[in-house]
């Protein structure tokens, strides 16, 4: 013999449940109505609140820790813009040098400057020559930054990269063409081929006008010769490793050109 009560799981009310005589279930209603209250609380309780949208600063180059990984410099586009823009620096370098030029490209897409893998002793990285290894801290370095601004980005990448930098990119290009599509080649230490490019729909190439130019011309004219929309560019008064000046304002352009496909037309003053 004996009573209990239960929530009934839809309106927060107590269903009284008992066996035996009417004085000792009505002995227990005191538990009943308390079980009422217990009832009613649990079933208005608000759900918890969502998680606050990730927050971020556009335009501020930031670091960013990878797990098990170099951290990267990342410099945010807005909300609204989901395009990567992946940038590999040349040779004992570092992705520091976006500073100059990332902040002006926020529009373009959220550059992520990826560091490269081999420590120099004199300072900076280099590159390892396996393609697949670097497209895989790319892809890591990618997962990092989209769970950083909480959205994922689009699959159509800009790849940016300068002196070793370009041969990678260049590397990449030829081995993952579906992945990128556009890219953009500085003071690279060889002559771009066509081949590399097959997918391609927009490429620049660039050199500082005090560096060595006629590489990165010759490879922007066999592009265009092999039907690819390609377009060369300098960098006033840069030498090899440098922006120059009027980097921001270049880099801006030769973005804007490649993630519209080389619709317009781009002046290099």
């Amino acid at each position: 013999m004996g009573t209990r009560a239960e929530c009934n799981g839809s309106g927060g009310g107590v269903v009284a449940m008992g066996t035996g005589r009417a004085g000792v279930a009505w002995a227990l209603v005191a538990a009943a109505a308390a079980a009422v209250v217990a009832c009613n609380d649990s079933s208005r309780r608000a759900p918890p609140a969502p998680a606050p949208p990730p927050s971020f600063s556009v335009g501020t180059p930031v670091a960013l820790e990878v797990a098990g990984d170099r951290p990267l410099l990342v410099s945010h586009a807005p909300a609204s813009q989901r395009r990567a823009v992946v940038y590999l620096h040349g040779k004992c370098s570092s992705p520091d040098k976006l500073t100059e030029w990332a902040p002006a490209v926020a529009e373009q897409g959220t550059v992520v400057g990826v560091p490269a893998d081999i420590d120099c002793p004199e300072g900076g990285q280099r590159w390892t020559l396996e393609t697949g290894a670097i497209q895989r801290r790319i892809d890591e370095a990618l997962r990092a930054v989209e769970a950083a601004r909480g959205a994922p980005f689009d699959p159509d990448v800009v790849l940016v990269g300068y002196s070793q930098g370009a041969s990678r990119a260049e590397a990449l290009a030829a081995a993952y063409p579906e992945r990128y599509r556009r890219v953009v080649l500085i003071g690279g230490p060889t002559q771009p081929a066509p081949a590399s490019f097959s997918e391609a729909q927009a490429v620049i190439t660039m050199a500082g006008d005090r560096d060595r130019q006629d590489l990165m011309q010759a490879g922007a004219d066999e592009l265009k010769r092999a039907g690819k929309e390609a377009r060369f560019l300098t960098l006033p008064g840069a030498t090899h490793g440098e922006y120059g000046p009027e980097g921001a304002r270049v880099m801006t352009d030769a973005l804007r050109w490649v993630v519209e496909t080389g619709s317009g037309k781009l002046t290099a003053r």
